[in-house]
């Protein structure tokens, strides 16, 4: 993913019509580096299903992370 710099933002939010005060509020919020992992999903609602959807990916991330950890302590040199 692309990020945003100061000026590109600025020229969007003037594009959009914000200006003074407004303008200024948003654009730290705004800005953003690129090439950055992460994880975004949009649910029209939050219901039991997509909740337990998320938890499941959520324990799955974990677990390949320990399982990651887990592996490069067992192939680190003694010491």
């Amino acid at each position: 993913m692309k990020g945003k710099s100061e000026q590109e933002v600025r020229e969007e939010l003037g594009k959009s019509g914000l200006s003074g005060e407004a303008l200024e509020a948003l654009v730290p919020h705004k800005i953003f580096s690129g090439n950055r992992p992460s994880n975004s999903f949009l649910f029209d609602r939050l219901t039991p299903r997509t909740l337990g959807w998320l938890i499941a990916l959520y324990e799955h991330k974990v677990r390949v992370c320990c399982s990651q950890c887990a592996a490069a302590r067992d192939l680190a040199p003694a010491v």
